[in-house]
């Protein structure tokens, strides 16, 4: 059997486009190699945006966020609130409500390589090989599909997260519904995530730094604004993960093959933030897919011209880290230019 549409990664960008293909009725297989619900390394951010793609139930939604609070030196704060609220989310729970939304649900199996066939594409799998005429790749910064196009891997940043329980009362004492992020080390940031009865706490360095990861980590909740807030507080988890550092790549599609989430780099890297990005990019996608199922033409300059539109491509920053976090100094200038910004708006 050939499938329209193949999609690897059965994230929210993959979600998203399963979703879409429901939508506009489509035949395609969903291909993840975890079994759902399962949990992914996040803080869980959905800034306000994720209301235009999809209604979160109450359930699902872990803590109402009202904006950013970033930190920077010398004990600069600059508060970016929310025209409405966001939320955020446990991944196993979030993931989970998508994937439970769709008609089709993903089959278990490990895509490990790609071959072009003419008509179609032969995706090798782990338990069975899988024949598409489109491929949606969206399975994350190791990305079978981004490889098989040759497109260059976007900068990428080694995180660790821990994940602390903590009474409701004093999260939301000590932190409140903001999602903090702190411009404190060289290379990378670190983050706050508060949680309805606990808080993750984490940092993300440049790959190419070869950071000692968890002790620096370990250095990050002992600076002076992070200690207060865990005070009394249990470590539950911990969880290291890969995120793409200078948005999304040039080359986003090839052929009949489209890269989203973050297989495209379609990350923030100021913060981190993928989620939104991840799902409207899966959404593009799939329509853009659908609409050239009878042509099976080259989509990349469309598919550039959806993403510019969407404003996607505006995530692009590939020396973001080298221009603003490199040092003290050079976060010390970005805190006032952001703070410059905030005071004009």
């Amino acid at each position: 059997m050939i499938h329209d549409i193949a999609i690897i990664g059965a994230g929210p960008a993959g979600a998203m486009a399963a979703s879409k293909l429901d939508e506009l009725g489509v035949d395609y297989i969903l291909l993840d190699k975890a079994e759902f619900p399962r949990n992914k390394p996040c803080a869980g951010v959905l800034s306000p945006k994720i209301h235009s793609l999809v209604q979160i139930p109450e359930e699902v939604i872990d803590r109402k966020l009202v904006g950013y609070r970033v930190h920077g030196p010398p004990d600069a704060i600059v508060e970016s609130k929310f025209p409405e609220p966001g939320c955020i989310v446990q991944r196993s729970i979030f993931d989970n409500y998508l994937i439970e939304r769709l008609k089709t649900k993903p089959v278990i199996n490990q895509a490990s390589e790609i071959k072009d066939e003419g008509e179609h594409y032969l995706i090798k799998g782990r338990t069975e090989d899988i024949k598409a005429r489109f491929i949606i790749g969206a399975d994350g910064t190791g990305s079978i599909a981004r490889k098989f196009i040759g497109s260059k891997s976007s900068k990428i940043a080694i995180s660790a997260q821990y994940e602390f329980s903590l009474d409701e009362e004093k999260v939301s004492q000590r932190v409140g519904n903001w999602f903090e992020v702190f411009y404190l080390m060289e290379y990378g940031y670190g983050w706050l995530s508060p949680m309805k009865d606990g808080m993750k706490i984490g940092i993300g360095i440049l790959a190419d730094k070869k950071p000692d990861i968890w002790g620096m980590l370990d250095k990050f909740l002992d600076n002076s604004l992070i200690r207060p807030k865990i005070h009394q507080a249990t470590l539950i988890n911990k969880e290291a993960h890969s995120i793409p550092m200078s948005g999304p790549l040039d080359t986003l599609s090839s052929g009949r093959i489209l890269l989203t989430g973050d297989a495209g780099g379609f990350v923030y890297p100021g913060t981190g933030e993928g989620i939104y990005y991840a799902m409207k990019s899966g959404q593009i996608a799939a329509e853009l897919a659908y609409e050239n199922l009878a042509n099976q033409t080259n989509l990349d300059d469309e598919y550039n011209k959806r993403l510019e539109a969407a404003g996607l491509l505006s995530l692009r920053d590939a020396d973001f880290i080298e221009k603003n976090l490199a040092s003290p100094e050079h976060a010390e200038r970005y805190i006032k230019k952001l703070k410059f910004l905030a005071s004009r708006s």
